[in-house]
Parts: structure tokens; C-alpha cells; sequence
């Protein structure tokens, strides 16, 4: 499963992802990330908390930058 997100906030966003069992790579203003798993239960929870680390750094950078 891939996701990619497109923002200026790129290195902040790959940096919350540092905990995470991911694949990250940036380019310009793009963050791409590649989640696996065995199992759909796995990449499903994978995704969930990958989903819930970028959400947690956008409230805390809105909080800063906003």
C-alpha cells in the first residue's frame, strides 16, 4: 500500500514517521510512503498508526506555523 502527500511541511512530516515500520522518501514537496504487511489485520493497523502520526505532527505544526 502506498500513500503520498504533498506539502511544505515534507522533512517534518518523514521525521514523525522516524517510529514507524515504514518506507519514506521525499522529493520537492512530496512525502511517499509505503506500508506491508503479511496479513490485512497488519497492514491495516500499520496504516492506522501510520495515519495517526502525520495527523499528530499536523496539529502540532498548525500549532506552530498556523
Amino acid at each position: 500500500m502506498a500513500i503520498s502527500i504533498d506539502t511544505i511541511c515534507v522533512n517534518s512530516l518523514a521525521a514523525s514517521l522516524a517510529c514507524e515500520d515504514v518506507i519514506h522518501k521525499s522529493k520537492g514537496s512530496s512525502l511517499n510512503i509505503k506500508l506491508a504487511g503479511f496479513t490485512s489485520s497488519e497492514l491495516r493497523a500499520k496504516y492506522n498508526s501510520t495515519l495517526r502520526s502525520i495527523r499528530a505532527a499536523v496539529d502540532v505544526l498548525d500549532g506552530v506555523v498556523g
